[in-house]
Order: C-alpha cells, then sequence, then structure tokens
C-alpha cells in the first residue's frame, strides 16, 4: 500500500484562516486554491508533522510501501502552476529569503501595492537563471528531506514524485 499524501493533507488540512499568513494564492480557471508557500519556516514545519505522523502511523505495518506524492500547483511541494513555472512565490518572505541565500538584490520597494507583479517581471527579465535554480534547490531540500526520513524509519520504504499538471482545474469546454 502506498499512502498518497494528498489525501493525509486534505483529511488533516487546518482551517484555510490558519494558513493565510503563509501561503501565495493565485486564480486559476476562475477558483481560488490555496498554494501553500513552501519556503515558509511554519509552513515547512506543519510538512515535517505530516510526514512524521504517516511514519509513526504506519511506519512498522508491513503492507505500507511509502509515499506516493502527487505534485501539482495545489498538492505541492511544488512551484508549478498552469502554463507558468513562475506564476507564484513573489511574498515579501520569499523574495528576502531569496535575496539573502542567493545574494541577488531585487530592486522593488516593499511597500508597493505592485510588488508582487514587478518582482515577477524583474526576476525573470533579469535573475531567472539564478531564480529559477535557487527555487528548485528549495523543492529538492523538501523532496529529499522526505526520502531521508522515509528511509530512516524504514529502509525499504519508497518516496514517489509524480510532477503532474492540474488537468482537473481546467473547466471543460
Amino acid at each position: 500500500l502506498l499512502f498518497s499524501l494528498f489525501f493525509f493533507l486534505m483529511i488533516r488540512r487546518p482551517p484555510r484562516s490558519t494558513l493565510f499568513p503563509y501561503t501565495t494564492l493565485f486564480r486559476s480557471q476562475g477558483m481560488d486554491p490555496i498554494v501553500p508557500n513552501w519556503v515558509h519556516p511554519e509552513v515547512r514545519r506543519q510538512y515535517e508533522r505530516y510526514i512524521d505522523e504517516l511514519i509513526a502511523l504506519y511506519g512498522k505495518e508491513k503492507g505500507w510501501k511509502g509515499i506516493y506524492h502527487q505534485v501539482n500547483e495545489v498538492l505541492g511541494p511544488v512551484w508549478i502552476t498552469l502554463g507558468d513555472p513562475f506564476f507564484a512565490s513573489y511574498d515579501d518572505y520569499t523574495i528576502a529569503l531569496f535575496e539573502k541565500e542567493a545574494g541577488v538584490k531585487v530592486p522593488v520597494d516593499k511597500q508597493d501595492k505592485q510588488r508582487f507583479s514587478k518582482r515577477y517581471d524583474w526576476l525573470l527579465a533579469n535573475a531567472k537563471d539564478k531564480w529559477t535554480t535557487w527555487r528548485c534547490d528549495k523543492m529538492t531540500d523538501i523532496y529529499e528531506w522526505t526520502r531521508d526520513r522515509l528511509k530512516a524509519a524504514r529502509p525499504d520504504l519508497l518516496y514517489i514524485l509524480y510532477p503532474q499538471a492540474a488537468s482537473y482545474m481546467i473547466p471543460p469546454l
């Protein structure tokens, strides 16, 4: 039995209001999905608690083979969206962390009401390679942590990533 992290997260998901300080919101096909800001420490701690809880609940069960992790813009942890892999995560926390870790100063006023779209424009025009690498490294850190946590609990446990565009978010024609 491979456990789908999606179903566990949907069952155990905290109330929507508690996620707002730690999320990136975007509109997709008229819907407003919540997309956790995977680099925010509180979101990361919550994710790690979910993984640890799964291991505690099922780690000794012979029938449990690991975690099947479908990743897309709704299920994460991932930074992809329909049509634009750079659409999300221009919030103040993420940009400050990127500036600190990558050594790139994003010259957009932190008080500007249009700062999110201006950051998007500036980063893609001036630092796309560093921005891409940094974002990929952040997701890789999460995936490696999950894999290592499973292997530490039981070496035969699998961690399967299934990257997928969320075609179910596209309305029927």
